[in-house]
């Protein structure tokens, strides 16, 4: 063998660790980001519902928890029948699934790409 093709063989290999790596980086980088998004838009839908101060009732807060979402970040969803009122605080569950490129695919993995996240608010705060 000559140096071209041992040289070529090397380069080859750090390439496909690279890319590797890169995949690797970035499904990580989307799972820790969508938690972090998630806590945040949980506890401002629960803000924006507690709110409502003396409507306050668990039909209109999820609608205004919903509304809020939708106009935040369409690709988080409350999570049906989470939210509850007690004594003027809100509490809901969010839910939102982490944008990977090979996580999705791998069973075990998969779970770790949907979350849920509760929100808490009084009215108030």
């Amino acid at each position: 063998r000559d140096r071209g093709e041992i040289v070529l063989e090397w380069l080859t290999k750090v390439t496909v660790v690279l890319v590797v790596l890169g995949i690797v980086g970035f499904d990580a980088i989307s799972v820790v980001t969508l938690r972090l998004r998630l806590d945040d838009a949980a506890n401002s839908a629960a803000f924006a519902a507690a709110s409502l101060d003396g409507r306050l009732d668990p039909k209109s807060a999820t609608l205004t928890a919903q509304q809020h979402l939708a106009e935040d970040d369409s690709t988080f969803a409350l999570v049906p029948n989470s939210v509850t009122v007690t004594d003027g605080r809100v509490q809901l569950q969010v839910r939102g699934t982490a944008n990977t490129l090979v996580m999705k695919y791998i069973g075990p993995l998969k779970e770790y790409t949907t979350q849920t996240r509760v929100g808490t608010a009084s009215p108030g705060s």
